[in-house]
């Protein structure tokens, strides 16, 4: 654990300093400092995250030849495993590819907006994404690549952000669900009126509510058909969502509360205020059918990802006479980094990460 409490308060104070300093270049290299720190300790772990195992044996049974069938819809990993196993420590470099992936992107992202806060982005990879991201190896990875593709796609740069919405469906194919998703709430947010906006928002909260079973029905008859996701899928079926005290769950639903009046009661009017509103409803509906059944624990990582890096990233609030609202969602990110830290040693919430472990360290 004191590895993970070094990394936050080092990455924290580097942050801190980022937002204070006014040359350019030192920022980057601040940045840059930051998330080589971060990359170093991913990309050289072992033995550690709830999926390592799952992984290396999956890893071994591609190059083996007896996958069957299991990752044909994700080619690009399905390749990747192929290509590695015919070189000496295959399974360490997938490893440290599959960690430049979850965090490279990211990068980007915060590079492209070191003139905003950068200590909310910055606790929420930290306290929440970077821990996460041991255990759910690749599907944090294509989360990032589509985190890339949402931002390029909502600064009206819309091939280059199909492009990397389309590009993590082959290593993951739960990036699938966001992307059609996405589209269809883009789609969507395009053709209601401003006048009717909360006419529908209510009608659609409603429906939701009202059609949770129908959708799990749905998700289940669709990700039948899909070998890997088949696994998830019937897991969902005989087991329920072990909350424990719950308070994860009252966390996660209160930053809900705190992005939406963020982003609807501040000043500042943003493009892409209708697209961030029914993604988060979509998030809210996916949470809560995740609090139910275990398959959808990780498509709620999935959508939540793209909709808590709005802000600061998608929009630029310091200007408006809320900035007390700024400030409040970077304490809250603190306080929610805090919280997973602490809870870090308890078996409801280490997945798997204690002790750290790597082939680098001589401990």
């Amino acid at each position: 654990m004191d590895t993970y409490i070094i990394i936050a308060i080092v990455c924290i104070l580097l942050s801190l300093i980022i937002e204070h300093t006014q040359s350019p270049r030192s920022k980057n290299v601040l940045l840059f400092l930051i998330f080589f720190m971060l990359f170093a300790f991913s990309a050289t772990r072992v033995n550690i995250g709830t999926d390592y195992i799952g992984e290396k044996n999956n890893f071994e049974a591609i190059n083996g030849g007896w996958a069957g069938n299991l990752f044909r819809n994700e080619t690009l990993y399905y390749f990747l495993c192929l290509a590695l196993g015919k070189v000496n420590n295959g399974f360490r470099i997938y490893i440290a590819i599959m960690s430049f992936l979850s965090l490279f992107p990211l990068y980007i992202l915060i590079r492209k907006n070191l003139d905003n806060r950068i200590a909310y982005p910055i606790a929420l990879i930290i306290g929440n994404y970077y821990l996460i991201s041991f255990s759910l190896v690749r599907q944090f990875a294509a989360i990032s690549i589509a985190l890339l593709g949402t931002y390029y796609f909502l600064h009206a740069r819309k091939k280059l952000g199909i492009f990397f919405l389309i590009f993590p469906i082959f290593i993951h194919n739960s990036i699938l669900f966001y992307f059609i998703i996405f589209m269809l709430v883009y789609w969507v947010q395009r053709h209601v009126s401003d006048k009717h906006q909360p006419i529908f928002y209510l009608f659609l909260a409603i429906g939701v509510i009202f059609l949770s079973p129908l959708i799990f029905r749905l998700v289940v008859a669709l990700g039948s058909r899909i070998p890997y996701v088949r696994y998830y899928i019937s897991a969902a079926k005989i087991t329920r969502t072990e909350l424990g005290s719950g308070l994860g769950v009252i966390t996660r639903f209160a930053s809900y509360l705190l992005l939406f009046w963020i982003i609807n009661y501040s000043e500042y009017q943003s493009d892409y205020k209708k697209l961030i509103n029914i993604l988060l409803l979509v998030l809210c509906a996916v949470d809560s059918l995740s609090v139910l059944y275990n398959a959808f624990l990780r498509a709620r990582y999935v959508f939540f990802y793209p909709v808590m890096f709005y802000f600061p990233l998608y929009a630029k609030l310091e200007g408006t006479k809320n900035i007390h609202a700024v400030r409040l969602s970077n304490l809250f990110a603190i306080a929610i980094m805090a919280l997973n830290l602490v809870q870090l040693p308890s078996s409801a919430s280490m997945w798997g990460n204690l002790p750290y472990q790597s082939w680098l360290l001589p401990f």
